[in-house]
């Protein structure tokens, strides 16, 4: 038989590309599950656990310690008015006040305490400074002086 339209005609050396091989062997997935991670705590989050620690230990007194974060930094408030910030690197400091011999922990549990003596030394400066305008300030009634 012959065919007699062009359509008809099959090349004979034409093949079909085999199909890729099913694995028989795959695997199912499993199921995605949830692992519960704890989050390893961040040196700052250490080292302020551990001056609250130490403020513990060493001020059993103090029982008002309160720590926020603020930003980048971890702030612990304690005491009247004592504030330390832990930097995201684990470092401490005392913004409020003004010098200190170094920011170690052991220093710097007494924030508050170097605070109010800075503040009762710039409470002292003011109340001189305001008495030496006042003497230097004639009374009523008096003339002032004139320098010689």
């Amino acid at each position: 038989m012959t065919p007699t339209k062009k359509q008809d005609v099959k090349p004979a050396n034409v093949t079909k590309a085999p199909e890729a091989p099913k694995a028989a062997t795959e695997t199912p997935k499993p199921e995605a599950t949830k692992e519960v991670k704890l989050k390893e705590p961040t040196k700052a989050e250490r080292t302020a656990a551990g001056f609250v620690a130490l403020i513990k230990e060493k001020r059993p007194t103090i029982t008002n310690i309160e720590t926020a974060q603020e930003g980048s930094k971890i702030v612990i408030r304690f005491g009247e008015g004592g504030l330390v910030e832990v930097g995201k690197g684990g470092g401490l400091a005392a913004p409020m006040v003004k010098s200190y011999p170094k920011a170690t922990p052991e220093i710097l549990i007494f924030a508050d305490e170097m605070l109010a003596k800075q503040t009762a030394r710039a409470q002292k400066k003011e109340q001189a400074k305001v008495a030496a305008e006042q003497a230097a300030k004639p009374k009523a009634g008096q003339q002032p002086q004139a320098p010689a």
